[in-house]
């Protein structure tokens, strides 16, 4: 089985190309120790972190209802709802569908939290700490402190 780190990045309807290039990737054979992503790609890699295969992956995909997402807060119009969500609850969009789903599917794959996650330290970067062996790191954004945070390093 040939192994690579993986990194996948967020960007709307790029969330369709990296499904697709992680689903070849696991058909051809190849595992992930350690995944990043932001955005639709954390998404697509807390699932193959947690074990997914292509199959399941695709599964879990046609379970989610895109109707739902962005979750925009009242009065639910497009930018006006973020402009607004931003000045007054230091937040664009609920999340709580998206939340939920994604536990959802975790759950099934016997992940519910980090710990989960855990890998074991075999030497291959001797940059990490204890703390921070895990098969997935989430990068977002604080938008309140206006930071990156790298979870759940952070």
């Amino acid at each position: 089985m040939m192994q690579a780190d993986l990194v996948l990045e967020g960007g709307g309807v790029k969330g369709i190309g990296t499904v697709g290039a992680v689903l070849r990737l696991l058909e051809l054979g190849y595992s992930f120790p350690r995944i990043a992503g932001t955005s639709v790609g954390a998404i697509v890699a807390a699932l193959t972190a947690a074990g997914a295969d292509a199959r399941q992956i695709r599964g879990a995909l046609g379970r989610l209802e895109l109707s739902q997402v962005p979750e925009r807060k009242p009065p639910r119009l497009p930018l006006i709802s973020e402009g607004l969500a931003l000045l007054t609850r230091n937040g664009a969009y609920e999340g709580d569908y998206l939340q939920e789903w994604l536990g959802r599917e975790l759950q099934a794959l016997g992940v519910t939290t980090f710990g989960d996650l855990r890998r074991e330290p075999d030497g291959d970067d001797g940059n990490l700490h204890d703390d921070q062996n895990y098969k997935l790191v989430v990068l977002a954004t604080d938008i309140t402190h206006g930071r990156l945070l790298r979870l759940p390093w952070d």
